[in-house]
């Protein structure tokens, strides 16, 4: 009996360590290279990306210098939780920028922010703001916003800007319809 508890604890605490967590300021970002592509072939897989990625990229597209070689964009991320038999819609607003030069591309995904309740039928739970801050800017209590649910909200969006950042780095490493001509 005591082994198997031990057992279960042990791989309990080995999945808890290889599971990922969000950076402490919410800034997700890293370098990718991909040798022998040109700074305008990525900046075209950049622009793919941001359309692939959003219904109405000209909307949420707010920069977008090919000389600089730089796209970035404003996102939003849809998101419902349960509490007790009520499922709170709520949702994120996100910054994604990529950068493009020869043979590689940066990513950054920031300014991650709980907008709180999208539903207008609901006042909970308020705008937590930006997920970087140690408490939501709406405060803790009954009538603002629980500690736990802040926690679930860090967690949800983090999942989601795994999702995003997976999505980035596949559509980088897809030739181009004008590279694939050749």
């Amino acid at each position: 009996m005591k082994k198997t508890f031990l057992t279960i604890i042990i791989g309990l605490t080995t999945l808890n360590l290889f599971s990922t967590q969000p950076p402490v300021n919410f800034v997700y970002e890293e370098v990718v290279e991909i040798p022998n592509v040109s700074k305008d072939d990525l900046y075209q897989r950049a622009t793919s990306c941001m359309v692939s990625m959003f219904n109405d990229s000209k909307q949420v597209v707010k920069i977008q210098d090919k000389e600089a070689g730089k796209i970035v964009a404003k996102g939003f991320i849809d998101g419902t939780y349960r509490q007790l038999s009520t499922t709170i819609e709520h949702g994120f607003e996100f910054e994604l920028a990529i950068y493009v030069k020869e043979g590689r591309y940066k990513y950054i995904v920031s300014n991650i922010s709980h907008i709180g309740c999208t539903n207008p039928r609901f006042t909970y739970p308020k705008a937590g703001g930006l997920l970087s801050n140690g408490e939501p800017d709406c405060g803790y209590g009954m009538s603002k916003m629980m500690k736990r649910d802040w926690k679930k909200y860090k967690e949800f969006a983090h999942a989601e800007v795994e999702k995003i950042v997976s999505i980035v780095k596949i559509q980088m490493n897809k030739q181009s319809e004008t590279e694939a001509d050749w």
